[in-house]
């Protein structure tokens, strides 16, 4: 097995369950083993439906991916249309089209439907020996196949009593003419394609074809005609010349047929059900549900199957993988290690589903010989030999002694309507039990000590899930691993707060930077950055003293830049200098520049654009996180950069830049710098601004 390890397997490997046998049961598509799929009636059955008698022959029934379904109703002659919005399944006329009579737009037993997007509606008028085409959209005729006079020929490109129609992805339409006892094929262009049936009839396989389907299998088209006489399902290459089959015994008087691309679907009017097949001809069963008569069948595109039973008024959908088989069976093996013999210890199966209808019981086998199991359709008999644990318990102990192989099994059985679903089986073997605890006195004797070991396993399993718990207590500590309700608690050993709305990804990062972003705490960068996680702006903090210096006549004299003038002397009161009574005061040496720095010492400021701050209540947020985060002894201010145009500053339209209006106007208290600038109304120039009120003032 590919997925091992020491004393263990896991016999789904891949979602593939190597050397699985599979009986009534399948793969989903998640790899979960479960009964057989089969459609299984939608809603409820139409009052009426199981005693309709057998239709005179066949239908047709159509629908569209847009929800809209076409039925055709042999004994009014018309053809009834039923939208998706009609709730209530009453089928509306289509008052455009219909009646009993010869003329385009009438109809003699309209049977086969056709909807094609994009091409039409196709009717088989059985009758009149012809194909009539309409639009979907308004159902106004737009062409006729076969014959304009009523008469049925055996001629190329004309009809006998056309019954059935199919269409493949190319775009070409199948006839079957129940009389004529052929099938036609016809282009896009609606042009006769001759070389279609010469080639099926060379085969001399057909004898009385019934109904027809195309669909696409394994990537390659395949047109599938229902033999009726034969009673036999034959499948063609799109030019007829080869083709496979095979018998369907299990439908005696069959009716209608629909394919996907994983199984064959088959009314039966003595049955009065619809049988499901495998492509390879094998039955699978009877659709849950539905019991009445089947005059055709379709699919909508939507996973569902059409039932017309003859009756337009009861027309019926099933979903095509909403039911199942009543039971089934799986076994795996021989299951081994290096050919060795083993101490199989325990199965233990991860089971879903189970419930008052559906349920599950497993079974295992060991032997030395590698051949001791060969299948069987009888799950009864199989298993008679195998020890078995009771109904609907997933976990058992194996014992007994060493061998080399052992063989898994189970048995699913419910109502039809739902199916226990197994996704995982695991394996146990050389395990180390509880009885190692015990003095070696409780194992010399041989039965006391297989005795021991069931009576401890089962103490084991009690325990199991606890002692799972404690093995991965650490990985509860890992943000990266531990389950997402575990966050908030993690976050609370580390005094990190996360918020409800974040996505889990950022919960789990916000914790694992958790003690590097402590490093960082009351520094300009962590305080950035708890700004940037908790209120979503990226801040730009200025620290003024870090860029001021004592000026030096000749070497630091840049006023405004790198130079600033003090509120009192640097060198504190000098005599007959600065020493001005009340306006001086007496520093020492070591303090000499101290007036100049004193002012911004342990300041700082945030600046945030406007952008990122647009409510009162996001600035409070920010002052929040600022107070929380800041040293205590540090005083800030929040600057708001309102979007303004300052080449080299502001200019970056829509962030920190609009283009409106003239310049701040200066104010007194009010330094000059980013927010603000000298400026005014420029003075009227003649032939470049002079229109006087507007763009000039005279003084």
């Amino acid at each position: 097995m590919n997925a091992q390890t020491d004393n263990f397997y896991y016999l789904n490997a891949d979602n593939r369950w190597p050397g699985i046998h599979l009986h009534g049961m399948e793969i989903a598509g998640d790899g979960a083993l479960q009964l057989r799929a089969l459609p299984r009636l939608v809603g409820a059955l139409s009052p009426g439906t199981a005693g309709l008698e057998r239709p005179d022959g066949q239908a047709g029934i159509a629908g569209l991916p847009d929800g809209r379904i076409f039925l055709s109703d042999l004994e009014g002659n018309r053809i009834w249309n039923i939208l998706p919005c009609d709730d209530s399944g009453t089928p509306m006329a289509t008052p455009c089209l219909g009646g009993k009579g010869s003329l385009p737009t009438r109809f003699r037993g309209p049977r086969g439907l056709l909807a094609i997007p994009g091409r039409g509606l196709f009717v088989a008028d059985s009758g009149n020996h012809r194909v009539q085409i309409f639009a979907l959209d308004t159902l106004q005729l737009t062409g006729i196949l076969g014959s304009t006079d009523g008469a049925g020929a055996p001629a190329p490109g004309l009809f006998d009593q056309p019954t059935a129609l199919a269409a493949d992805n190319d775009g070409n339409v199948y006839v079957l003419s129940l009389a004529g006892k052929r099938v036609q094929k016809f282009d896009r262009l609606d042009r006769l394609d001759d070389s279609f049936w010469q080639n099926v009839e060379a085969h001399q396989a057909l004898e009385e074809p019934e109904a027809i389907a195309v669909a696409v299998i394994r990537g390659e088209t395949r047109v599938f005609i229902l033999d009726r006489a034969r009673q036999k399902i034959f499948s063609f290459t799109p030019d007829g010349r080869e083709f496979v089959y095979f018998a369907i015994a299990e439908a005696p008087d069959p009716a209608g047929l629909a394919v996907t691309e994983d199984a064959i679907y088959i009314g039966d009017n003595q049955l009065r059900s619809i049988l499901q097949f495998d492509q390879d001809g094998t039955f699978v069963g009877r659709a849950v549900g539905y019991q009445g008569p089947v005059a055709a069948l379709a699919l909508d595109g939507e996973d569902q199957l059409l039932v017309h039973p003859g009756d337009v008024s009861k027309w019926t959908r099933l979903a095509i993988s909403a039911g199942h088989l009543r039971g089934g069976f799986f076994w795996i093996g021989p299951i081994d290690r290096y050919d060795q013999p083993l101490d199989w210890h325990r199965i233990k199966a991860l089971v879903e589903g189970l419930d008052d209808d559906s349920h599950a019981r497993f079974s295992f086998f060991t032997s030395d010989w590698r051949n001791a199991v060969s299948d069987s359709d009888d799950a009864q008999a199989f298993f008679a030999n195998w020890r078995q644990l009771p109904r609907d318990v997933n976990d058992g102990f194996i014992g007994g002694e060493r061998t080399k192989y052992l063989w898994v099994g189970g048995l699913l059985s419910g109502d039809g309507t739902g199916t226990a679903r197994i996704p995982q089986i695991r394996v146990e073997f050389n395990h180390q039990t509880y009885l190692r605890f015990l003095p070696e006195l409780y194992t010399d004797d041989d039965a006391s000590r297989e005795f021991l070991i069931q009576f401890l396993s089962l103490f084991e399993s009690f325990f199991g899930e606890s002692e799972s718990n404690i093995d991965r207590l650490p990985s509860l500590f890992d943000p990266a691993v531990t389950p997402a309700e575990f966050l908030p608690w993690l976050a609370s050993w580390l005094a990190v707060h996360i918020r409800g709305e974040w996505p889990e990804a950022k919960k789990r990062q916000v914790i694992a930077e958790a003690f590097q972003n402590y490093a960082w705490r009351g520094t300009a960068k962590g305080l950035r950055k708890n700004l940037e996680t908790y209120a979503g702006v990226k801040a730009q903090i200025f620290e003024p003293v870090l860029y001021l210096d004592l000026w030096t006549l000749g070497e630091t004299s840049t006023l405004g830049v790198d130079t600033m003038l003090a509120s009192a002397h640097p060198q504190g009161a000098v005599v007959g200098t600065t020493a001005t009574l009340d306006r001086s005061h007496l520093i020492s040496d070591d303090q000499a520049g101290a007036p100049i720095f004193e002012e911004v010492a342990h300041q700082f400021a945030v600046y945030v654009y406007r952008g990122e701050i647009r409510t009162a209540e996001k600035e409070e947020e920010v002052r929040r996180l600022i107070e929380r985060d800041k040293p205590a002894h540090t005083g800030y201010q929040l600057c708001i950069i309102e979007p303004r145009m300052r080449v080299g500053f502001q200019s970056r339209v829509g962030i920190d830049t609009v283009i409106a209006g003239p310049p701040t106007v200066l104010r007194l208290n009010q330094g000059l710098g980013k927010q603000n600038s000298l400026s005014g109304i420029p003075p009227g120039r003649i032939g470049q601004r002079s229109r006087i009120g507007v763009t000039t003032r005279i003084y």
